[in-house]
């Protein structure tokens, strides 16, 4: 489930009045104004020209005092107390108050832009400048100029813009107010284009007490108004660091918000701009930022050196997530929390749980046991069960499938993800072999109980099942792959040797390391098909790439002995693969070549019964010395010859589909008797 997208909280209403009450009081000002001007414009000698000129007779109505309310309006309530807010929030000084609220009213009131206009002897001048401010407000030139030093809130936090420079110096060149703080003074305020795409509202964080209590510790820390407010927290990604994040910004009286470095560059914008605007929107909105470290390469080095700027620059809370044992800047409170074991995650899972629902306890038990997710994860997942659900009471399953949903997510595009569809009944192997891969299956369900309750895990080691299928292409491997999964309901996951093996040093494992530690967090099945390509022997080190490639090797040793879920490793080529692997593979099932009466069983099965077919000689085709995978190739392109005449699939067409499938595979067609192709 897709996170909600960022959107700024509504202030309250500025006016005390009902909207009503405030539209019935603005008229009877109105029309008390316009009789004034009607009075006052008759003895105006330059009305005629109002639009051209500013006469003497129209600047000195335009200053006048405002008319007394008529009978039975009451007086206004202040209206500009967002001003007091604003030079707080962002550490203004009187002048600068002053002077946005001069460029505030020349917003909002046209009236005044003329009078403006007039005093700064220009009718087409209607924006303040700093000279106008300076004169009104009697200020200092010297600290008049101070407050847009670039250094100084109202362009270090982009409050105020000033027109490109030209002729005119900087005191006489026009002022604004940027839109975000016009519309946040008017209660209409949107984040910033620039900032926006790359901000994402975290939903209210799921605490036991172990994780209150560390939020409760940061939180008193960070109240110190001499602590930087930075907060690194590290672990990993289930341990609960963004519910402890979101809990100590909602303590400080903040929303925490996601924010993504990547996305903030793509903007275009120059990172000056984008981190003044981060500052300025995070002071005005109450907000923090939550950045999560471990997605940002050092070898991206523009990425890599803005989020240095980013972090040092920003004006507000910033709270890093990062993975166990990462580094962390000197000025953070550093804090790593641990995995949450099978009890915390049975808890959270019951806090996170509805009161209308009611699930079994050891079938909640299992699950957290199954699939092991941290607190981030379980509300989103919760949330998606019973959405699935709609009107009927949320089961299991609806929690089971929505958890591996939030697991699945963690691969990142490293593997694919297959549906199973083959059952036990689809397998046509040797009586052996069928009863290995079935203990396997007994295995995993057994695994939680045997290496938890049981204390039969090793530490770290030897907690999960690694299997390896060999054997010819086509004997059956993936299906078995698919049979396990079906049985097991667990998710199937390809692992895509493409994206996954990189040429760069590193990527390889960083890859491998976030397609098993999400395998871990979901309790996938990993498939790695041609495995001899990842898990081949060691070399002899005769320069730096085959040191590296033997680091990778060993890093894969260690990640398979440290998997806790099931890992099949499937190749045709096992004599390729490293002797250590077979030490730490737990089963080993060898996918024979079908004989005739196994192969005579699959053609059986090559046909479904709503396939039309006709008088075929399964014994004839038994004698075809093809593998289980070969004969589905011949069975479907069988059956497109035959769709393509309008005919049910006969002889003739499986014989000139094997015939294509031996060209293929650049076999001779043994027990292939000799015929002409269809027409």
């Amino acid at each position: 489930m897709s996170a909600p997208a960022y959107r700024p909280r509504p202030l309250a209403p500025c006016l005390p009045s009902t909207a009503q009450g405030e539209l019935a009081r603005l008229r009877q000002l109105l029309t008390k104004a316009g009789e004034r001007v009607k009075e006052q414009a008759a003895g105006d000698p330059l009305a005629a020209h109002r639009g051209s000129v500013i006469s003497d007779a129209a600047f000195a109505r335009l200053l006048e005092e405002p008319a007394a309310p008529p009978d039975g309006v009451a007086p206004p309530e202040p209206r500009w107390a967002p001003l007091a807010g604003l030079a707080q929030r962002l550490g203004l000084d009187p002048f600068a108050t002053d002077l946005v609220l001069l460029l505030l009213a020349a917003e909002m009131a046209p009236d005044l832009a003329a009078a403006m206009a007039y005093v700064q002897d220009d009718p087409q001048r209607r924006w303040p400048t700093l000279a106008l401010a300076t004169a009104l407000f009697a200020a200092e030139p010297d600290a008049a100029r101070a407050v847009l030093l670039p250094d100084a809130p109202l362009l270090r936090l982009r409050v105020v813009t000033v027109d490109e420079p030209g002729p005119l110096p900087l005191p006489l060149r026009a002022l604004r107010l940027e839109p975000a703080v016009l519309g946040w003074l008017l209660h209409r305020f949107r984040p910033d284009p620039a900032v926006a795409p790359a901000l994402v509202e975290l939903p209210p964080p799921l605490l036991d007490a172990p994780l209150a209590e560390v939020a409760e510790r940061l939180t008193a820390r960070l109240a110190d108004p001499r602590t930087a407010p930075r907060l690194a927290l590290t672990g990993p990604a289930r341990s609960g660091r963004r519910a402890v994040a979101t809990q100590v910004a909602r303590s400080l009286g903040l929303r925490l918000v996601a924010l993504d470095p990547a996305a903030l560059l793509a903007s275009g914008e120059t990172e000056q701009t984008l981190i003044a605007t981060l500052g300025r929107d995070a002071a005005l909105l109450d907000v923090a930022f939550v950045v999560d470290a471990a997605t940002i390469d050092p070898a991206e080095r523009t990425l890599a050196s803005f989020w240095q700027r980013l972090r040092r620059g920003l004006e507000a809370l910033l709270v890093t997530l990062d993975l166990p044992g990462a580094p962390q800047p000197a000025d953070a409170i550093a804090t790593e929390l641990p995995e949450p074991g099978l009890e915390r995650r049975f808890g959270l899972w019951q806090m996170a749980l509805p009161e209308r629902h009611t699930i079994e306890a050891d079938q909640l038990a299992e699950l957290a046991g199954e699939i092991e997710l941290g607190p981030a994860e379980i509300v989103p997942a919760v949330a998606a069960a019973e959405a699935a659900a709609a009107e009927r009471p949320m089961a299991v399953g609806d929690l089971r499938r929505a958890a591996r949903t939030q697991a699945a997510a963690r691969m990142g595009g490293l593997a694919e993800r297959l549906t199973p569809s083959a059952t036990w009944d689809d397998l046509v192997l040797p009586e052996d072999v069928t009863a290995s891969v079935r203990e396997i299956a007994a295995a995993a369900r057994g695994r939680v109980r045997v290496m938890g309750a049981w204390g039969m895990a090793r530490g770290s080691r030897g907690r999960g099942l690694a299997a390896l299928f060999s054997g010819p292409s086509g004997t059956g491997k993936t299906t078995a792959a698919e049979a396990l999964a079906k049985e097991l309901d667990l998710d199937l996951w390809r692992i895509d040797l493409a994206t996954t093996v990189s040429k760069w040093i590193g990527e390889t494992e960083k890859n491998l390391k976030k397609v098993f530690d999400a395998a871990d967090c979901g309790s996938a099945i990993l498939f790695f098909d041609e495995a001899d390509a990842l898990f081949g022997k060691r070399s002899e080190v005769k320069d730096a790439r085959d040191r590296y490639a033997n680091i990778e090797i060993d890093d894969l040793l260690q990640r398979i002995e440290r998997h806790r879920g099931l890992a099949i490793l499937a190749t045709n080529r096992k004599g390729d693969l490293d002797p250590a692997f077979l030490r730490r593979i737990r089963y080993v099932v060898p996918f024979p070549f079908p004989d005739a009466a196994a192969r005579r069983l699959i053609w059986a099965k090559a046909f479904p019964p709503s396939a039309p077919v006709e008088a075929l000689d399964l014994d004839l085709l038994a004698s075809l010395d093809l593998t289980g995978g070969s004969i589905r190739n011949v069975a479907l392109n069988a059956a497109f010859l035959a769709a393509g005449e309008g005919a049910p699939v006969r002889m003739e067409h499986l014989r000139h589909a094997a015939r294509r499938e031996y060209q293929k595979l650049e076999k001779l067609p043994v027990g292939l008797p000799a015929m002409e192709p269809p027409r």
